[in-house]
């Protein structure tokens, strides 16, 4: 869909508006790389669904070099068309003036241009979708092209009504709210939606951690002080290691997250398999409720269960 035009993506659409500002046609959006204005303007505005001999077709003067084979086109076809049916500005020749008749033929033909500018500032004011300065990611040319005719369709509703100054009640409008959602009967199911969970990250953090302890280490049990990265004691599987503020110089050691749970048999007191942080897993162990200094790892790991559920 490259334009040469813009210098990106793009699509070209033709559109007939009338003196009303009521849009008469669309044409199918097709990529500009393919389809320039000349092209668009024979193969895609098909006449023969609105034209009458009675009307004339006003535009900017890009079209001027294929109306002769547009007429012969629809010639064929048994529609009554002519050059006297399109209006363009009239184009200066090289040193020679234009007559002040001419000058005020063209400026009449601009006002025709501002108005049709004025409707797409419009089209894009209500839509954001097709505002100019708006980036539209188009993966159905098909689907583009219907949600364009629609917001044309809604635009000519409101036109005419405001034209011919019709009583509309305020549900009418509804669609030009903000808010505005499509009414439905019953209740219409929901697929989920894919949001990043925190949770999520930190289960596949750890299970990094417990990867790189294992590359790092062997399988001699070692405790590594958290302050000065020194070797400070062999320690067994079984050993507690979620408070040591009586026997080990106060120092409080970290949990880095809960593996499993069981309650104890004896005591009737939970206790939670845990990964110490900065600790190999051969040092996982079990701890009592009672010894944690703090419920969030324990409320999160049980977040974790009934998301999981």
């Amino acid at each position: 869909m490259y334009s040469w035009k813009l210098k990106k993506s793009g699509l070209n659409t033709q559109f007939i508006i009338d003196i009303n500002k009521i849009v008469i046609f669309v044409s199918e959006s097709l990529p500009c790389r393919d389809n320039n204005d000349d092209l668009m303007f024979i193969n895609n505005i098909d006449f023969s669904k609105f034209f009458s001999i009675y009307d004339n077709i006003c535009f900017d003067g890009l079209y001027e070099n294929t109306l002769l084979e547009t007429v012969e086109k629809y010639g064929q076809a048994n529609i009554e068309m002519d050059i006297s049916n399109f209006t363009y500005p009239i184009k200066k020749d090289k040193n020679i003036d234009l007559e002040e008749n001419e000058e005020k033929f063209n400026k009449y033909c601009g006002g025709f241009r501002s108005t049709v500018e004025t409707y797409f500032s419009h089209l894009g004011k209500v839509f954001k979708r097709f505002h100019g300065q708006t980036n539209v990611r188009v993966t159905k040319l098909k689907t583009y092209n219907i949600q364009l005719r629609l917001a044309c369709l809604l635009l000519n509703l409101k036109t005419f009504s405001e034209i011919s100054k019709l009583v509309i009640p305020e549900k009418c409008y509804s669609w030009t709210r903000k808010s505005f959602d499509y009414p439905h009967q019953g209740i219409i199911p929901k697929t989920e939606k894919i949001v990043f969970k925190f949770s999520l990250a930190e289960k596949i953090n750890n299970k990094q951690s417990d990867l790189l302890n294992a590359i790092m280490y062997d399988n001699t049990p070692i405790n590594i002080d958290e302050t000065n990265n020194n070797i400070i004691k062999d320690l067994s599987v079984g050993d507690n290691l979620s408070t040591i503020n009586s026997n080990k110089k106060n120092k409080l050691y970290e949990v880095q997250y809960i593996i499993s749970h069981n309650i104890n048999s004896s005591t009737n007191e939970k206790e939670y398999f845990v990964k110490w942080r900065k600790y190999p897993k051969q040092h996982n162990s079990w701890v009592k409720e009672s010894d944690f200094n703090e419920r969030e790892i324990i409320d999160n790991y049980y977040k974790s269960l009934m998301e999981e559920d």
